[in-house]
């Protein structure tokens, strides 16, 4: 017996003191209990015991979370995903750079534009189409796309126009100033944070852009003075051209908050450029027929504007107009990348250093600290309007060096 209740099956399994039920109990020849027997209740023991153990250890693995190193990871990816967007949105830009190289020798820029926009039409009204996308509903929702239709159309002119009296070098130094501006209105308009960092990092990507575009007034210049040449008019021309993006960058923004859908954005803003361009190219007899090559490149520089304008929408839904204009100067990086690669082009070393001077403010804000919110969700509700804002912005870091023929 002491044998049997030293079993803990036994003494589980065995009815307690006081219990009549003996059923379980095993009986000898004559049907009495046999005591002797060391009753140990194996089988139900094995049954009750060792099935839950298996029930446990299942649960326990079915629980086990990813690694941390992996969750650490998608966590940082999530947290970022508005930087990936935007790098992604500088490879399309600096793609449509390449395209505008090679038709700015043939056609006029406000051709292109009339191309690119017809392009950009198709592609969003078949997504609205597909996805049943709403249109605007109040008068002022369609006045907003007019007024942002309007500072996409008139950013490239401006920028043009600024090269009839300065240097390249110059205006594109003078219109990449947009990320300050983009600040600076979204602080006195959106009411968003404006803090000294985002400053900083700001000027260390114009800083690089300076070095890049090497504007005569700090690194000389070799050649003759252009025609014409008048800086302080030139350099209003510039700053209009880099407030007009900014400002589109704003009010997209306002767009988003007021509810319209980024894709119906984009379709608006194509409308209102391919009309404004159409008119001037008729205006300047500026039309001509394109050869198939450079029928191919018009489809390639409107797809790779529509892709990079999707991917800063898509941004700026979680980042600030700020963080995002500075990010997308990074094309100016692989605007380079591609030169060399397929132009055979290859960048001095100051250039060099202003495309890392570049780096350093995308790796800056890409892993700066955010500032503490109330709730994740607001920066969800952020605009998605400054994919417009480098719409035509790749058009002037590629095109403003090609027009100086025009």
């Amino acid at each position: 017996m002491e044998e049997a209740h030293d079993n803990p099956c036994f003494i589980l399994d065995e009815p307690s003191l006081g219990e009549t039920n003996t059923a379980s109990k095993p009986r000898n020849a004559n049907g009495d209990i046999d005591n002797s027997y060391p009753y140990n209740g194996s089988v139900n023991c094995t049954e009750s015991h060792t099935q839950p153990k298996a029930e446990n250890s299942t649960k326990v693995l079915s629980n086990e979370r990813p690694l941390p190193v992996f969750s650490r990871g998608r966590k940082l990816l999530y947290r970022r995903r508005g930087v990936i967007l935007a790098l992604g949105g500088a490879v399309f830009f600096s793609a449509e750079n390449m395209f505008m190289d090679v038709l700015a020798d043939s056609l006029n820029i406000f051709q292109i534009g009339s191309v690119m926009s017809l392009v950009v039409i198709a592609c969003t009204f078949t997504f609205i189409v597909i996805k049943s996308i709403d249109f605007p509903k109040t008068n002022w929702q369609y006045i907003s796309l007019v007024i942002s239709g309007l500072f996409l159309a008139s950013g490239l002119p401006l920028a043009l126009e600024s090269l009839k009296f300065i240097e390249v070098g110059d205006s594109i130094t003078i219109i990449y100033t947009m990320p300050l501006f983009s600040g600076i209105f979204s602080w006195i308009i959106l009411r968003e944070p404006l803090r000294i960092i985002d400053c900083l990092f700001a000027v260390l990507s114009f800083g690089g852009v300076v070095l890049i575009a090497r504007p005569p007034f700090l690194f000389g210049t070799d050649g003759d003075k252009l025609v014409g040449h008048n800086p302080l008019l030139g350099a209003v021309y510039a700053l209009a051209s880099a407030a007009s993006f900014s400002l589109l960058v704003v009010t997209a923004r306002k767009q988003s908050i007021m509810g319209i859908h980024p894709v119906t954005i984009l379709f608006f803003n194509a409308i209102v450029v391919l009309v404004t361009n159409a008119i001037v190219c008729t205006i300047l007899s500026e039309w001509a027929f394109p050869n198939p090559a450079e029928w191919g490149f018009l489809l390639g520089f409107g797809f790779s504007d529509f892709l990079a304008q999707t991917f800063i929408y898509m941004a700026v839904v979680v980042e600030v107009a700020m963080f995002v204009s500075i990010i997308s100067t990074f094309e100016v990086i692989l605007t380079f990348l591609w030169q060399f690669l397929f132009l055979h082009i290859a960048p001095d070393w100051i250039s060099v250093v202003g495309a890392a001077l570049i780096l350093a403010s995308c790796v800056g804000l890409a892993t700066k600290k955010d500032p503490p919110t109330a709730d994740d969700n607001n920066n969800d509700q952020q605009s998605s309007g400054s994919a417009e804002n480098h719409a035509p912005l790749p058009s002037i870091s590629a095109s403003v060096s090609a027009s100086t023929s025009l």
